[in-house]
């Protein structure tokens, strides 16, 4: 199935709908070639010029706009004299299923056509091993994630109790000047990228102890500010997860806790800002440890509904066992959860969600406390929601506690693999294709972990935190074409 995106007419600063003959211009035609079940729900464009970003916006996909491609031109403006970026993501149910960074310059009296595609997965341009290249902090106690920007393939977010620093690769990775909020003195539970205003560039949501949630929004010259307000939560939380719950075209947020669990949904402006909605989740929540969002109901005989559900590791320091929230969608401002017990996951102190054996289900995979990794591989029907554990998923590993896990398809292969950040030693595991999981090479110890182009090579990297040498990142090696 080939899926495109839309025509669309567009009036921001630099970009107009037509482009007369003897203007300089250069005509944008943006397509998607991504096949089920990789196709898209959203185009989310971005335009860059002297390092800062023009203008960015979201385009959701209905299926009456495929095969149709979205135009648009591009005129020379004050700080885009001789060129820009075309920063393009393409999206699935609210996830980047694909990216694309072009350049593109203006020749003067003419205007140019250019083609942009989405590219879909299975080219596998990784090999899916990686080499660790050098320390960034020396922190052990840091949370990290990474961000695209302008002007430079990703920027590496390291943030710990005191301080935050961002990095990018600049013929190496050097710190960038300043250009974060102050970080108070508690520790750094969790970070996060996440779009929080829905103008396309990822924001930041940092927990700290006792500090509930920030959020740090992403300006367009590259640096973070953060709101205040846009949380009126207070706690402890040590974890969230992010996902456009309610279906109102916004992001929405879920804190966790091992005393509670918090959902907050946006209030749908450009603000970014976050009412509580808690009452609508299930009582007894207690003694959570982790969180992940994901399609856990079929919903129908031939689909998969379109509301994420959400999945819960328990049991820390007990023996409770991790929960699926079913969400029934009622309408924007009314959600209700069905609690379902994950069979046999107990004392998880870790979560991740993906769709391992491309079904277009979301598939489950716990880490446990000094025990093995649980892989539950989702076979619901019309008529009910069932995760079977998986004898055989990953084999081979110690039963070291999993402090974070991260399912993304590192090879790009259009098969979700995860990496397991442990204390001593961090694993990862390539996905060879239907869920079945081959070992790599260990990866230093961490307690949290992120995937981006580090170093512009159009393959994705691993950057580490938290663990006992610091934050660090990870080349991975291209494959040989």
């Amino acid at each position: 199935m080939v899926r495109s995106s839309l025509t669309l007419t567009l009036v921001p600063l630099l970009v107009t709908a037509t482009a007369a003959c003897d203007e300089t211009a250069v005509s944008l035609v943006i397509h998607s070639r991504l096949e089920i079940p990789h196709d898209l729900d959203a185009v989310c464009l971005q335009l860059a010029a002297s390092g800062t970003f023009q203008f960015g916006q979201r385009y959701p996909l209905s299926e009456d706009q495929a095969g149709t491609p979205l135009t648009l031109s591009v005129l020379p403006g004050e700080r885009n004299r001789s060129g820009f970026e075309v920063l393009l993501r393409g999206e699935r149910r609210g996830s980047e299923v694909s990216w694309a960074r072009e350049s593109a310059a203006f020749e003067e009296h003419k205007v140019q056509e250019k083609d942009i595609y989405v590219q879909r997965c299975g080219l596998r341009k990784g090999q899916g091993t990686f080499t660790w290249v050098e320390p960034l902090t020396s922190n052990a106690g840091s949370a990290v994630a990474a961000v695209p920007i302008a002007s430079a393939p990703s920027a590496v977010v390291v943030a710990w109790s005191g301080e935050a620093r961002r990095f990018a690769y600049l013929d190496r990775v050097r710190q960038l000047p300043e250009g974060l909020p102050p970080v108070g003195q508690k520790a750094v539970r969790d970070l996060a990228a996440v779009d929080v205003d829905n103008d396309c560039d990822l924001d930041l949501v940092l927990l700290q102890e006792q500090g509930g949630a920030q959020v740090w929004r992403h300006g367009p010259d590259g640096t973070f500010q953060q709101q205040d307000g846009a949380v009126m939560v207070q706690g402890d939380f040590h974890h969230l997860a992010a996902a456009d719950l309610n279906l109102d075209g916004f992001v929405d947020l879920v804190l966790v806790s091992p005393s509670e669990v918090k959902l907050l949904l946006n209030n749908g402006n450009d603000a970014g800002s976050f009412r509580d909605e808690s009452s609508m989740l299930p009582a007894d929540l207690g003694d959570v440890t982790d969180v992940g969002i994901g399609f856990i109901n079929r919903g129908g005989e031939t689909r998969i509904d379109s509301y994420p559900d959400i999945v819960l590791s328990r049991g820390n320091t007990s023996s409770n066992t991790a929960l699926a929230l079913i969400n029934h969608y009622v309408d924007s401002s009314t959600l209700t959860f069905d609690r379902m017990v994950v069979t046999d996951a107990r004392q998880a102190r870790s979560v991740a969600v993906g769709d391992f054996d491309r079904d277009g289900l979301h598939d489950v995979v716990l880490g446990n406390v000094s025990d093995l990794p649980l892989v539950y591989i989702n076979k619901s029907t019309a008529n009910s929601v069932k995760l079977e554990l998986s004898k055989n998923a990953l084999l081979n590993v110690s039963t070291e506690t999993v402090n974070d896990i991260l399912a993304v398809d590192l090879d790009d292969d259009c098969d979700v693999d995860l990496v397991l950040a442990r204390d001593t030693s961090s694993v990862i595991y390539n996905n060879e294709g239907k869920g079945v999981f081959v070992e790599k090479p260990l990866l230093p110890g961490a307690a949290r972990l992120a995937a981006a182009d580090i170093d512009g090579d159009d393959v994705l990297d691993l950057v580490l935190g938290g663990g006992p040498q610091g934050a660090g990142w990870l080349s991975q090696q291209k494959a040989v074409q």
